[in-house]
């Protein structure tokens, strides 16, 4: 897609929030880009730093997202069945790759089809 080799994996652990990479639900970052990545500038609390864009987590062969836990478990169901367009988990749509979660039985506690 930009001319560069495609990456062959993205892994990403789950957040309570839905972001992935360092993509925040809100950030201007989600906004169409042709950037390959972008500086993040953060509060006090956390640090600043560098993401890649969704356009290149779309381009890769592979994206496994792996979460673990209870406390995630309701962002999970939003990420995977209603595909909230607001958080940037549910934005990872690899065009021509894979994408797998690998989740814990609490975390997946709230999926239905959990059989």
């Amino acid at each position: 897609m930009f001319g560069v080799a495609r990456l062959h994996l993205n892994m990403f652990f789950g957040t309570e929030d839905g972001h992935t990479a360092s993509l925040f639900p809100g950030s201007p970052l989600l906004k169409g880009t042709r950037a390959l990545a972008a500086a993040v500038m953060l509060d006090a609390k956390r640090h600043n730093r560098i993401t890649v864009m969704l356009p290149v987590i779309n381009d890769a062969k592979n994206v496994i997202f792996l979460v673990s836990g209870k406390n995630k478990a309701a962002i999970v169901k939003t990420v995977i069945e209603e595909r909230d367009n607001l958080l940037p988990a549910s934005l990872v749509m690899p065009r021509k790759g894979n994408l797998l979660f690998l989740l814990d039985a609490e975390a997946a506690s709230q999926l239905s089809g959990k059989d």
